[in-house]
């Protein structure tokens, strides 16, 4: 009588405690450490391409304000346009307002609403304001 060996190999694709149906620790701590890691390059990543937009804008990295009561019909570039007359100026100025009183959309101007606006110091420590 000849023999015969039946030899069957499969993939595993989950190991589990002999008699429980709870996976294996270590299987689970180094999925877990995978994603934790993805997560937290996912991060670091977007602070980096977001934060170079804040840290050129200087209207966000001051610490004094004006306080301006929106009126019937003017818009966040208007408010803006009193403050400076230089177009680069005026576009961060415009996002900084924006930011800073988080302002979405046009539905969230409305008249009677007080809005901060930052205000910066050229050299000579007087503020910027071309009129008001």
């Amino acid at each position: 009588m000849d023999s015969v060996l039946i030899y069957h190999q499969t993939k595993v694709l989950r190991t589990y405690f002999l008699g429980t149906n709870f996976p294996r620790t270590d299987f689970l701590k180094s999925k877990g450490a995978d994603i934790m890691k993805n997560i937290i390059i996912a991060i670091v990543i977007g602070l980096a391409v977001l934060s170079p937009f804040n840290l050129t804008n200087s209207y966000l990295r001051t610490s004094e304000f004006d306080t301006v009561i929106l009126q019937h019909g003017e818009s966040i570039e208007t408010i803006a346009s009193r403050y400076t007359s230089d177009n680069e100026q005026l576009q961060e100025l415009t996002v900084a307002i924006k930011e800073i009183n988080d302002i979405k959309n046009d539905r969230d101007l409305r008249a009677g609403r007080k809005l901060q606006i930052p205000v910066i110091a050229d050299d000579n420590q007087k503020v910027q304001v071309a009129s008001r």
